[in-house]
């Protein structure tokens, strides 16, 4: 399905702030907005944008699902540049750009992967942006983490009941495990005797192993080296953009380890 554009939005929106003053306008009178209602309009606007604009977000996610060969979250480089998507979708961030921002796994060197999540939170994903503030993608492993902490209510928890919780929880792209695998219950339970029995919600290894989880929509927890690296004015005048040339070597590079 066609994605709304922005005038969709707006318009609707517009609609949406008519229809609940109806019954104090002249309905004999085209709407007219004084400049505390325009205020409000544009104020409306600007807090809902986010939210709206986040729909596209997900559908480059559902994209970049599509190029993962073993769904776990990570795109081969050159996949990743040779794609071309009807949706709209060309992906011309540099090496650089993916390994500054944490959105690339150099673990295996000669076969760099794209960390979907990293990827999407990027900043070169972020469409409007002031002095004051940015639209970005949305974090969906906030949400994730809201309902963890909502059950859990302290910021410890045994690798049992964490199990438990996780295994009943679902997102946009993952249904509910039920019993996680042997392999992630050994992870986290290592965690545990690493920290004296418990799972510290909000540290780096449990944030790793909540990527394992749910590859899709929480990052890999990483620390750049220069903190303006995540800000998008960093990246002015297309200073995250690879070259022609650099594409047409990694898609090569790929294809010749393919062999």
């Amino acid at each position: 399905a066609e994605l709304p554009t922005l005038g969709d939005f707006e318009g609707d929106e517009l609609l949406n702030f008519v229809y609940e003053r109806r019954h104090s306008a002249n309905p004999f009178r085209p709407p007219s907005f004084p400049f505390d209602e325009a205020a409000e309009i544009v104020d409306r606007l600007a807090q809902r944008y986010g939210k709206w604009q986040n729909e596209e977000c997900l559908d480059m996610k559902q994209v970049l699902m599509g190029l993962d060969p073993h769904k776990v979250g990570l795109v081969p480089l050159d996949r990743f540049y040779r794609h071309t998507s009807e949706a709209g979708y060309q992906f011309w961030e540099s090496k650089d750009y993916l390994r500054q921002v944490g959105a690339l796994d150099e673990s295996v060197a000669e076969q760099p992967l794209v960390r979907i999540t990293n990827y999407v939170l990027g900043p070169s994903n972020c469409i409007a942006s002031s002095e004051y503030f940015s639209v970005c993608c949305l974090n969906e492993c906030k949400n994730l983490m809201s309902e963890l902490e909502g059950h859990i209510k302290a910021p410890v928890a045994s690798a049992k009941r964490i199990l438990r919780l996780v295994g009943n929880m679902s997102s946009s792209s993952t249904e509910a495990h039920g019993e996680l695998s042997e392999d992630l219950e050994t992870k986290l339970k290592a965690i545990a005797d690493h920290h004296g029995g418990h799972v510290p919600l909000h540290g780096r290894l449990f944030a790793q192993w909540l990527h394992l989880v749910f590859p899709n929509e929480c990052p890999y927890p990483w620390s750049p080296a220069n903190a303006e690296v995540s800000q998008v004015k960093y990246w002015d005048n297309d200073k995250h953009m690879a070259t022609p040339e650099e594409i047409a070597e990694h898609i090569a590079h790929g294809h010749r380890h393919s062999l």
